[in-house]
């Protein structure tokens, strides 16, 4: 039953974000957006082992993306779901 609610969610999901960008006046079908929207990606960059670090400073960036990629990144607002931050620690000890 848990499977069945979650590919109705997913089904449910795409179908509203198609909705959208044909609404903003791209055409697609949801196989090439969901390819489109498959090619942004996030990288996370870690420093070399240095024990003498409490805390390991981790940079999380998402890699360049198309033209494609961008507009679809941008009208969908999805830079909420993934700021451009600077560097943020992991393992720090309060």
């Amino acid at each position: 039953m848990h499977a069945a609610h979650c590919m109705l969610f997913a089904l449910v999901l795409s179908s509203l974000l198609l909705r959208e960008v044909r609404t903003a006046g791209i055409t697609t079908d949801l196989d090439g957006l969901l390819q489109t929207l498959g090619g942004v990606r996030a990288v996370v960059d870690l420093p070399r082992d240095d024990p003498r670090r409490r805390t390991i400073p981790v940079s999380i960036r998402l890699t360049r993306r198309e033209p494609n990629e961008e507009r679809l990144f941008q009208l969908l607002g999805l830079q909420r779901f993934h700021p451009e931050v600077p560097t943020t620690k992991i393992g720090a000890t309060g």
